[in-house]
């Protein structure tokens, strides 16, 4: 068990691991980054996603060790799976979610927690500006300042003067040029579903399964763990499972919008992901980080495969 912990560790958040992630990333791109400024974009945000996501754990402490493997897992991701090259609008609503999860988590046990949940809403609101599906989130972030002790009345009436300060910085612009739907259409298209029963493109359900294989394991070896974490780890972990749910419930049931929902899926099955791959060492977790590794190989190669 030591051994396989070792040759783990070594493999995952080996000094140079992040290195070799990025390096990955960067060639994998080059195929598509022949002027087309979308691919170019779309690299900034896997990069910046990536960093966030080690920002928010280093801040937190989500993962008792140091560690950097939600980074690594996140570009590997967006390196071996060709569709998320191109910048989408999923991508900017990620940027905005790890933005607004910061100051949510601030909020924990606070006394005076309106700053925190005002700035939470704010991002979370300007996010669903890009991609309106985003504020589907909002009844969970409720849930999950209530699950951080954060929410009462003055922190509710925050919260909701935070989501509507965007719209008001809007509405200006939007009587000057006499175009009211800046303010109508992420609302009308919240409440646009296609029907339920469609199907993934193969690729899509492919790297579907990788995710949600990989979210179940990790959280399984949470559960089974979580009496070594602080409570307030628990609680955020806790808040970061019911994401993870709820991000591929909704996709299973709306795989039209699965290319714009995987910039956000991997936010907490990252963080999921990491915490498994950190905190074991076993023979069974050496086997799943090989595997995985394999799988990520295959997928950017069968990707490529299908775009030329």
């Amino acid at each position: 068990m030591h051994a396989a912990r070792l040759i783990q560790q070594t493999i995952v958040t080996g000094r140079y691991s992040l290195s070799v992630a990025i390096l990955f990333a960067l060639a994998a791109w080059s195929f598509h980054l022949s002027g087309d400024t979308s691919y170019l974009r779309g690299l900034a945000c896997c990069l910046l996603i990536g960093f966030l996501l080690l920002w928010i754990d280093r801040s937190y402490t989500i993962i008792r060790e140091r560690t950097k493997v939600e980074t690594i897992l996140y570009l590997l991701t967006g390196a071996c799976f060709l569709p998320l090259h191109a910048w989408n609008w999923g991508m900017v609503a990620a940027v905005f979610l790890l933005f607004a999860l910061y100051p949510l988590m601030r909020s924990f046990k606070k006394n005076y927690p309106q700053k925190d949940l005002f700035e939470s809403f704010v991002m979370l609101s300007i996010g669903g500006l890009f991609f309106p599906k985003l504020l589907l989130l909002i009844p969970l972030f409720f849930l999950g300042a209530s699950q951080f002790l954060a929410l009462n009345l003055k922190s509710l009436i925050a919260a909701i003067l935070g989501f509507m300060f965007p719209y008001w910085m809007l509405i200006p612009y939007a009587i000057y040029v006499q175009d009211y739907s800046l303010l109508t259409a992420p609302f009308e298209q919240l409440v646009v579903f296609e029907p339920i029963g469609g199907s993934f493109e193969s690729e899509h359900l492919i790297l579907f399964i990788m995710l949600s294989v990989l979210f179940f394991v990790s959280t399984l070896h949470y559960i089974s763990t979580s009496h070594e974490d602080k409570m307030r780890t628990r609680v955020y972990l806790s808040f970061i499972i019911m994401m993870g749910v709820f991000l591929l419930t909704y996709t299973a049931l709306q795989p039209a919008d699965a290319v714009n929902m995987f910039p956000l899926i991997g936010i907490p099955i990252c963080l999921m992901g990491a915490h498994y791959f950190t905190l074991t060492g076993n023979r069974a977790s050496l086997t799943m980080t090989i595997v995985y590794l394999l799988a990520f190989l295959a997928l950017f190669l069968f990707t490529l495969w299908k775009t030329l």
